[in-house]
């Protein structure tokens, strides 16, 4: 329990999670569908993704005691959530991988 209190208290101090918080929109747990190029389907949940000035800012949050050997297929991850979320608004995107 102290452990994911910790976390938590941690992820709401992050800087991008404090701008999400004023920023004009903000989504949580957002769904996005990706059909690829190649015909292929690709669906997920974006953790956190808010817009300020008509950019997009996403954040993919990672509770792994260490990333490791996973953090490529992370960041490939939220390269493709990044792919859907500027085709479905038109708009940039930055995608971020918060480990906590």
């Amino acid at each position: 329990v102290a452990a994911a209190a910790d976390a938590v208290s941690r992820a709401l101090a992050h800087p991008l999670v404090q701008r999400a918080a004023r920023a004009e929109r903000c989504y949580r747990e957002l769904p996005v569908t990706l059909r690829t190029d190649a015909g292929r389907t690709l669906e997920g949940v974006i953790d956190l993704a808010f817009v300020e000035n008509g950019h997009w800012t996403m954040l993919d949050f990672k509770t792994d005691a260490d990333l490791g050997a996973k953090r490529e297929h992370y960041m490939r991850q939220l390269r493709w959530y990044a792919l859907a979320l500027s085709r479905l608004t038109g708009a940039s995107v930055t995608a971020n991988l918060l480990a906590l």
